[in-house]
């Protein structure tokens, strides 16, 4: 295994992509809150639309590269690589996008990800962050998670793993915030589904007598 590899992969910048249940300010450990020994990764699902050419020539460099570093870090062929069992044809996480009722939808979503921490040789504890720019490249700092249906692009690189099977992660680098959406409130609400209406003045009403005070 070449180690060098994964330190040398290229960069690839995503086309614009729309997210899906993102976490990157904060680690998610599948199953359970994260903590120091195990702060989880900083992720997101990332919608792309391949009907679009762009997107399409993009998703095919993806494959190009994933396959190709995968051979470098092995050094073995993928093909015999598939054949043996050791690595699925698509080494890294790309699936049908999905609607509510769990029909696929023509898109794609791939999960892009890095640890959000970990320890260092000596002992000493370490935290990542996920760096984010607006729409002209100007550094901004985001105080809340983006919300679903948020437009993006990301600078990613495939990091070659090796366990029970070899894959490929696509380690999250850098966020282009294009068009973000704020999450729904924790209380529910659900206010966006009302749309906006125009407003209309309330009539006016003569005053009632009351000496009761309930107003």
């Amino acid at each position: 295994m070449n180690k060098q590899i994964n330190r040398d992969a290229p960069k690839l910048v995503t086309p614009q992509a729309v997210t899906a249940f993102a976490s990157l300010l904060k680690g998610v450990v599948f199953g359970a809150e994260p903590t120091p020994a195990n702060p989880g990764h900083l992720e997101s699902l990332l919608i792309l639309d391949p009907s679009k050419p762009e997107v399409a020539a993009w998703l095919s460099e993806l494959d190009s590269v994933c396959k190709s570093q995968v051979e470098k870090f092995t050094g073995e062929k993928f093909s015999d690589l598939v054949a043996s069992g050791k690595c699925a044809e698509v080494p890294y996480s790309l699936k049908d996008d999905l609607d509510e009722n769990k029909k696929p939808t023509g898109n794609k979503r791939i999960k892009v990800r890095r640890t959000a921490g970990g320890t260092r040789p000596d002992g000493s504890a370490f935290t990542n962050s996920v760096p984010f720019c607006d729409s002209q490249g100007a550094p901004i700092e985001l105080t809340e998670e983006l919300g679903n249906g948020s437009i993006v692009r990301a600078i990613i690189t495939p990091y070659v793993y090796a366990s029970a099977r070899v894959g490929v992660s696509l380690q999250l680098r850098s966020i282009q915030v294009i068009e973000a959406r704020r999450r729904p409130s924790k209380g529910g609400g659900d206010f966006d589904m009302f749309g906006t209406v125009q407003p209309k003045p309330i009539p006016e009403t003569p005053a009632v007598d009351s000496n009761g005070g309930d107003f």
